[in-house]
């Protein structure tokens, strides 16, 4: 081939995007490992035992990874080529988008060179159902696009298509759709809603969550309660700077000038009136995610659209051929490289390039948090996304070790009974080594999937449950060890382990009422009183002393909403009389507290604080309670 032919290849837009969706693969492949993320080991399990008997999850993510799995096995290193194709996949369309917009090669350079190293790099090094989720957003974008520049109406059946696969994989995609509803409706581009093609396409869209739906209102939407408790107590709530500050570094604060100026000509310039509703998505996206207290990252596909518009405006002031402009021209090379410099620093937060002691360092510059934070957890000294991917394999070793001494010890069969999915998923996908036996769990999927296809047994190892809730169930529990990972977060470490046996219940029954909110023993309470409920519990007792009518939680929460309620007397009953079934239980001591402190009874109230504490010497709302309930007796 001719130098001048080479020369020509190199400075088509395609060689450009060529390069650019190469470099996005190698940087993450090429890339050390620090092992594998939460959320991976857990969405590969459920791939693997994938059921339509259990849709506590969307499927599409899933099903995704077995595919993967399937085809390269279980690695690191397949799994992240599956993040890294989508993350290469969404930095492919948003170049085409800068070449549908009338972006020449510097725009999509530029357009695709500030994704490649914004919020879009952490998500190339691990695999979540944003990975797909923000493709298949991007895509959407690519097609709206692709209908305003050429207003070919039957597009939006693709539209309504990706929407649909999105139903399948994150119900995030229904901001965007809502977001694009409203902002089409807001301007001229109502006219769209008189086209039939748009509501063929919300048909279709909606077709694909049938099942989803049609599940959940099986089993009570149970994906509400998951989502509310996440929401209202998982998510952390940021103050308005706070949220705009997790909007700016997270996405590469370098690329801050670029994007703003992308939206600024979306939402004010004459130019760019025709796609002017991307800049109102944008924007009714950011007030939603504030106001549920969504995770600032849901917002990062439409960045893509304000890369774009940014890129353009760029490459088109250098464009102009005044004798200033040309002058000036050495900054169509200063612009990516100064950006490139400027990342430098931070890709190391970013995703895996130091040691891990290396990393500790390095992240002690600029705090775990670095101002930005999506949840109430705390950190020792790695930022979540990176702290998330240690310890598994050391958890998981000393789960063997304790599972083979237990099975020596025993002639029963012996299950594994985890306090949450990441555990869960561990053992499932590092343990199979060890051909250790499928765990079972209360937490998320793990429930559905424990009741779809786990036969009970007597005899089991935990890790992650507190030792008291176990003691409520089992009449044998033994301690086996407890497992503590220097870099792992923190609440993953000091995990105990034990060996529960001979259930007090029959264990069916627990999982089967622990979900069960509207329990009819509860209700029995509310419309009969706690004598008459009290009555009917110890005679059915005497009849079958397994049988299980509620849980601790349950009354639980029927003592803190008679409280709520200022019911004072009626909490205080409930509270005592769940004493009296879970005696061992530091909560319950801890919630009798907390309604005799509004009874203004603070001698007993202290009592049972003091219990409370007893039984879990972790219990600091108890010790905070005390110090000032001793203050409030003493003003009496």
């Amino acid at each position: 081939m001719k130098r001048s032919q080479i020369a020509s290849l190199l400075t088509k837009e395609s060689t450009i995007i060529g390069f650019l969706f190469l470099a996005k693969i190698l940087i993450h492949l090429l890339n050390p490992e620090y092992g594998y993320f939460r959320d991976e080991l857990f969405y590969i399990t459920v791939g693997d035992l994938w059921s339509l008997d259990n849709l506590e999850l969307l499927p599409l993510t899933p099903l995704f990874l077995k595919f993967i799995t399937h085809l390269f096995g279980y690695s690191l290193k397949s799994i992240h080529f599956a993040s890294a194709l989508c993350g290469a996949l969404s930095l492919l369309l948003t170049c085409l988008i800068a070449k549908e917009l009338g972006g020449k090669k510097y725009a999509i350079f530029l357009a695709g060179l500030f994704n490649l190293f914004s919020g879009f790099i952490v998500f190339g090094s691990l695999f979540t159902y944003d990975s797909l989720d923000f493709l298949i957003q991007t895509t959407a974008i690519y097609l709206l696009v692709k209908i305003i520049s050429g207003q070919n109406q039957k597009i939006w059946i693709l539209v309504g298509f990706v929407l649909g696969l999105g139903l399948l994989n994150k119900l995030t995609i229904l901001i965007f759709g809502f977001t694009l509803f409203i902002s089409l409706w807001l301007l001229p581009h109502r006219i769209f809603y008189k086209s039939r093609w748009i509501w063929f396409a919300g048909i279709l869209g909606l077709l694909f969550s049938l099942p989803f739906v049609i599940w959940q209102t099986n089993h009570d939407w149970y994906f509400l309660e998951t989502a509310s408790n996440y929401s209202g107590g998982t998510a952390y709530v940021p103050s308005i700077l706070e949220f705009i500050w997790s909007q700016i570094l997270p996405n590469n604060i370098a690329s801050l000038p670029v994007w703003l100026l992308g939206l600024w000509l979306l939402l004010f310039s004459p130019k760019w009136k025709k796609y002017r509703f991307f800049g109102f998505m944008y924007v009714g996206t950011l007030i939603i995610l504030f106001i549920v207290g969504g995770k600032f990252y849901f917002s990062l596909p439409l960045y893509s659209i304000l890369f774009v518009v940014g890129s353009i405006r760029i490459e088109e002031y250098f464009l102009n051929t005044t004798p200033l402009r040309k002058r000036l021209q050495i900054f169509k090379i200063a612009i990516p490289s100064i950006y490139f410099i400027l990342t430098l620093p931070v890709l190391p937060i970013l995703i895996p390039i130091f040691p891990p002691n290396q990393l500790v360092h390095y992240a002690s510059y600029f705090g775990v948090h670095a101002g930005v934070r999506h949840e109430n957890i705390s950190l020792s000294v790695l930022p979540q996304h990176m702290a998330d991917r240690f310890g598994w394999e050391e958890m998981v070793d000393q789960v063997n070790s304790a599972y083979v001494k237990i099975e020596k010890s025993t002639i029963e069969k012996v299950g594994i009974l985890v306090g949450n999915y990441g555990q869960g998923g561990a053992i499932h996908v590092l343990g199979q080594k060890y051909h250790l036996p499928e765990p079972i769990s209360l937490n998320s999927w793990y429930y559905y999937e424990t009741l779809r296809s786990h036969t009970f047994l007597k005899h089991y190892l935990t890790i992650g449950i507190d030792e008291n809730a176990l003691r409520e169930v089992f009449n044998n529990v033994t301690f086996y060890g407890e497992f503590f990972h220097p870099y792992a977060v923190p609440h993953e470490n000091n995990k105990k382990l034990y060996s529960c046996s001979d259930p007090k219940f029959n264990l069916k029954d627990y999982w089967m009422i622990s979900k069960n909110t509207n329990s009819p023993f509860i209700q029995m309470i509310i419309n009969e009183g706690i004598d008459t409920a009290r009555s009917f519990f110890l005679n059915e007792k005497v009849v079958d002393p397994s049988r299980l009518i509620f849980t601790e939680s349950q009354m639980n929460q029927l003592g803190y909403q008679y409280l709520g309620n200022d019911e004072i007397e009626k909490a205080i009953e409930v509270f005592k009389f769940n004493i009296e079934i879970f005696p061992l239980s530091f909560n319950v001591y801890d919630s009798y507290g907390e309604g005799l402190m509004a009874d203004k009874q603070y001698q007993s109230a202290i009592l049972n604080y003091q219990k409370s504490v007893e039984l879990n010497p972790n219990n600091e709302n108890g010790k905070n309670k005390l110090k000032e309930l001793i203050l409030l007796d003493s003003q009496k």
